[in-house]
């Protein structure tokens, strides 16, 4: 068995794709704040910019976060004027999330902006180079996408088997039941 090589942040391709993606989203979120957006309303205002209405649900499982997260951001877009909530007349018990006026507005300015930091981001790459990282990103995603939904392991120790409880600690309690006596 070959010993391990040490991790090198610096080198590896996943680490590298992160830091990329957050440096764009970075550099981006200055000229949305001018907009009055944050880089986190980005999927909303994307699966809504057509005018639609959809679901909390709907919307999570497009931006690919999970519903908590998905209801504080909605909160926070109706807060600012952005979303507006209605009745789902085809249930009773969900709500639709639709985009304001003013933030329809918005969305052109938006997608500008977003489009002006991926180019910028791949300037200098060919338009092969990026057909192809474009195919090696999505080949990512599909890897990952299903272990989304998988609940996680159980955490290993150094040798691959599955942790066992830790020993209890302090005293423990008597038992409230009658025993039988004998």
């Amino acid at each position: 068995m070959q010993p391990q090589s040490p991790w090198d942040p610096g080198r590896d391709a996943i680490f590298l794709l992160h830091l990329a993606a957050r440096l764009v989203m970075r550099r981006a979120e200055g000229e949305l704040r001018v907009l009055g957006l944050g880089s986190g309303y980005v999927p909303v205002l994307r699966a809504l910019a057509d005018g639609s209405a959809q679901t909390q649900t709907g919307l999570a499982a497009h931006a690919r976060i999970e519903q908590p997260t998905m209801a504080q951001l909605l909160n926070r877009m109706e807060r600012d004027g952005l979303v507006r909530r209605a009745p789902n007349p085809d249930d009773a018990r969900s709500i639709l999330y639709s985009l304001t006026p003013r933030a329809l507005a918005k969305v052109p300015a938006a997608r500008a902006v977003l489009i002006d930091h991926s180019r910028a981001a791949v300037a200098g790459l060919t338009s092969t180079d990026i057909a192809q990282l474009t195919r090696i990103l999505e080949h990512i995603i599909a890897n990952l996408e299903p272990e989304i939904d998988r609940p996680p392991d159980p955490p290993a120790t150094a040798i691959g088997r599955p942790r066992r409880a830790a020993p209890r600690t302090g005293p423990r309690r008597r038992s409230t039941k009658a025993t039988p006596e004998r």
